[in-house]
């Protein structure tokens, strides 16, 4: 395969999978600060902030809440907010429209031109919200044409290969923001009755809020932590997405277990090694928001890599 049409593909991947992540975020930041105002109007202001950091936006003004949600949905010259990523994601489809179904094309197409016309239609929160949520439907649909209408050949890894690495990107982050959200400093008098909720919203926000609840009976930091990080049968997990990453450059290379022949699968094995063999109390008792952050420097290490291997 050619390297321009590979890394085509892989992009293609990452940015759909931005794209449902930035939707995801917007609704549960949209959520979580309608139910904090009820506990603490000042940690509700905070929300929008966190959200646009982790999307890549400049920091924002507490009251500035309603502009930033345009702007991370609907400003297609901001290449974090879920247009700009449908954007890339269409753009990467048109080059390698052979390499992809037919169906493929067409749903990355509809919801891209969809979220395009909201974005130059009046302001509605009730339509907003509800297209949002068509946003990661369609994202969920694209995936699984994906896994059904195409052959398990290396175009095939390639796209399953961009959907791990962005997604144990994207959760590493939304873990390590989630758990030093200012919301839990600006309202010590409601910490009680806030932690509950944030640790709903940092499940909702890995759309794994009913998976964890059919697996633990209650919400504990610990728990929360676990199911997120190291749960490899959960599929939006780190350790889950970096064995699937794994998998894929395996696929591509041919090597068979215990042998690496590139350097991304060595520093992919390697990552999924010590997740497998992380136990949560050490994590915690070690620092979490320190332990993330390498975690995180070492996803990005395992992307270059990978660039480096396939495509310069």
């Amino acid at each position: 395969m050619l390297s321009r049409v590979a890394s085509a593909l892989f992009w293609l991947a990452r940015s759909v999978e931005r794209s449902d992540h930035a939707a995801r975020l917007l609704l549960v930041t949209h959520g979580y600060a309608q139910e904090l105002r009820g506990v603490s109007p000042a940690a509700a202001g905070l929300c929008w902030g966190v959200t646009s950091r982790l999307l890549g936006a400049e920091p924002v003004e507490a009251s500035d809440g309603r502009s930033v949600f345009r702007r991370l949905a609907y400003d297609g010259t901001f290449p974090g907010s879920v247009l700009g990523n449908l954007r890339a994601a269409r753009e990467n489809a048109r080059g390698v429209r052979d390499a992809l179904s037919s169906e493929m094309w067409e749903t990355l197409n509809v919801v891209y031109l969809r979220v395009l016309e909201e974005a130059g239609s009046p302001p509605s929160e009730a339509a907003e919200l509800s297209l949002l949520r068509r946003v990661q439907s369609s994202v969920h649909l694209l995936q699984g044409l994906r896994d059904h209408t195409l052959s398990q050949t290396d175009a095939w890894h390639f796209l399953r290969l961009g959907q791990f690495l962005e997604r144990a990107g994207c959760m590493t982050r939304t873990l390590a923001a989630s758990l030093a959200h200012p919301a839990l400093e600006a309202a010590p008098s409601a910490s009680h009755a806030m932690d509950p909720l944030h640790l709903a919203m940092t499940l909702r926000a890995a759309a794994a809020f009913e998976a964890y609840s059919q697996a633990e009976a209650a919400l504990s930091l610990e728990r929360v932590v676990h199911f997120l990080l190291l749960e490899h049968t959960f599929p939006r997990s780190v350790e889950h997405s970096l064995i699937e990453a794994d998998r894929c450059l395996r696929a591509l290379s041919g090597a068979p277990e215990s042998v690496f022949h590139t350097d991304a699968e060595q520093i992919c094995g390697r990552l999924v090694a010590d997740l497998r063999f992380a136990a949560v109390e050490e994590v915690l008792q070690a620092g979490v928001h320190e332990y993330l952050q390498r975690l995180l420097a070492r996803i990005w290490r395992l992307g270059e890599a990978i660039e480096h291997e396939y495509f310069s």
